[in-house]
């Protein structure tokens, strides 16, 4: 849309603070939505295309960061599928975490070519959904393995042994909590409780849950081919 004096001089003023924090970019999705584009001034939107490619730099310099790959093109089939999800989800409160959660349920981990996705369906800065991913430990950022371990590590648990159970695990399978094995057969994890306290300690392999695991118990749970 061309620039206009007169259209500025009208609305510009409005909208010359609606920038500020994510209600404000909300307001404009609204706004751009319903088609009534004439009413935001083209230097809004300018404020706005510029402070998301701020976000979006900030964004990137953490993945470089963290040594992780930026896919700035998901796959077509990868992009229908999450905003699907997306719109299953979208009306409700703080859509982002149930989102997130149906990722993880159908992808089993969050790749980190969802994030411009998600961003983009919920009007959010990479940033701020990179954000909520990295926060949450449920979120995984790479494939699980084949099986995936968890050990509670609460304290009923690890008074009577769990602490054992978890040094015994990690010397076993040569990784370390939130790692999964090099031949992506088991992803080990720790949890801080499983509601199973009174027969601690207990392990869950996928959905199964144990209770008074031994070690030698665990070395059979970690036998993948048992």
């Amino acid at each position: 849309m061309a620039s206009s004096p007169n259209l500025f001089k009208e609305c510009g003023a409005e909208y010359r603070g609606l920038l500020r924090g994510r209600r404000g970019r909300e307001r404009i999705r609204t706004r751009l939505s319903r088609g009534d584009r004439r009413r935001l001034s083209c230097n809004s939107r300018k404020r706005l295309d510029a402070r998301r490619k701020m976000h979006d730099l900030a964004f990137a310099r953490v993945l470089l960061s963290e040594g992780l790959a930026m896919t700035s093109l998901p796959t077509r089939s990868l992009e229908d599928q999450v905003r699907s999800i997306v719109a299953e989800h979208r009306d409700k409160r703080g859509a982002l975490l149930p989102i997130l959660h149906a990722v993880m349920e159908d992808l089993g981990y969050v790749d980190p070519a969802v994030i411009p996705i998600l961003a983009d369906e919920l009007n959010l800065s990479r940033a701020d959904v990179h954000g909520v991913v990295t926060f949450y430990h449920d979120f995984r950022q790479t494939l699980p393995g084949r099986r995936t371990v968890r050990i509670c590590r609460a304290e009923a648990c690890q008074a009577v042994g769990a602490a054992k159970l978890a040094d015994q695990a990690q010397a076993r399978l040569g990784v370390t909590f939130g790692e999964t094995t090099e031949d992506g057969a088991v992803t080990l994890e720790q949890v801080f409780c499983l509601g199973n306290c009174a027969i601690g300690p207990s392990v869950q392999v996928d959905d199964r849950l144990y209770g008074r695991v031994s070690p030698q118990q665990l070395d059979r749970l970690l036998d993948v081919n048992a």
